[in-house]
């Protein structure tokens, strides 16, 4: 055996964008780079990450909102698993 080979298989490396598509149709925290945070279903996704939440709530102050797109130059993060933290 070669000295420093590892011949266990590497992990496949993960994907952001299947990642967030593995989220569509769930309840996500979104927070923009200006710091508000929204509440809502993840309807759709592109490459650029570009989003549409649907039927979602800005935390600050309540305000509610049917449908909204945010351009993914905004995001600053995304939590996919929001709507398992809140049992």
């Amino acid at each position: 055996m070669k000295r420093g080979y590892d011949p266990s298989p590497k992990p496949k490396p993960i994907d952001p964008i299947e990642e967030m598509k593995s989220a569509i149709g769930k309840v996500v925290l979104v927070k923009l780079r200006d710091g508000k945070e929204y509440i809502g279903k993840l309807e759709a996704i592109n490459k650029d990450m570009d989003i549409i939440l649907k039927d979602c709530v800005r935390v600050d102050d309540g305000a509610k909102y049917r449908r909204m797109a945010v351009r993914g130059n905004n995001v600053f993060f995304i939590d996919i698993d929001y709507e398992a933290k809140q049992g």
